[in-house]
């Protein structure tokens, strides 16, 4: 039971340090736990148990961000992509499609047509 509950702890540790340090270059499971004080295996285990990976975990951040930059910026899609550290834009592109069902650019627009019902 208490094995569980610190997974469940590093689990949200893990996810916190992730959202904070989405844009380094460097981030991994190794820098992950080092910063978390674990193990890397630790680390790989507690992620584990919620049907996820390190990389998983980031690039769902990364696409998140992503979502809100189209959202609230004019910034084109090949940018958003390189400043979210994506290999290519069509990676990023692909990634986002599998992950909210539809294209980038359809978020932009459905987001802008939704802001404009919310003005009347």
């Amino acid at each position: 039971r208490s094995a569980h509950k610190e997974d469940i702890v590093i689990y949200h540790e893990a996810i916190d340090y992730i959202v904070e340090h989405y844009m380094d270059e460097d981030i991994n499971r190794d820098t992950i736990a080092k910063s978390l004080g674990i193990t890397p295996r630790k680390l790989y285990r507690a992620l584990q148990g919620r049907n996820t990976t390190i990389n998983k975990a980031i690039q769902t951040i990364r696409l998140h961000k992503g979502r809100e930059m189209l959202r609230k910026t004019d910034m084109a899609v090949d940018g958003i992509a390189f400043q979210l550290n994506f290999s290519t834009a069509k990676y990023f592109y692909r990634q986002f499609v599998q992950c909210f069902g539809h294209s980038p650019s359809k978020e932009r627009e459905l987001y802008q047509k939704t802001k404009k019902r919310k003005k009347r």
